[in-house]
């Protein structure tokens, strides 16, 4: 039986994804720890506010999951897959695609 212990544990994941560039991913960790808050979120995506990225997440066009910890409030945002985006989005604009 999965517990929301073990789904936010898979989540945020406990080692490097290899796939992301690992001084991004530090750097970030490092900034902000493994979740980010809605308004960190914000700002590394240059949303123009908490209350917008929020907006995005309820219309369902945030690229990236947002959670729920067990006994805090609110939403919360795994540092990896902040970075995971970042480096799938530099990756596309590499290849030239643009879709």
């Amino acid at each position: 039986m999965s517990t929301s212990v073990d789904t936010f544990a898979a989540l945020i994941g406990s080692e490097a994804d290899p796939g992301i560039g690992p001084s991004r991913e530090s750097a970030l960790v490092g900034r902000y720890g493994e979740l980010l808050r809605p308004s960190e979120l914000a700002f590394e995506l240059k949303y123009p506010s908490a209350g917008a990225l929020l907006k995005s997440h309820e219309r369902g066009r945030l690229p990236i999951p947002l959670i729920r910890v067990p006994g805090r409030r609110g939403l919360f945002a795994s540092t990896r897959a902040l970075a995971r985006l970042i480096s799938d989005c530099e990756n596309q604009s590499i290849q030239g695609d643009t879709t």
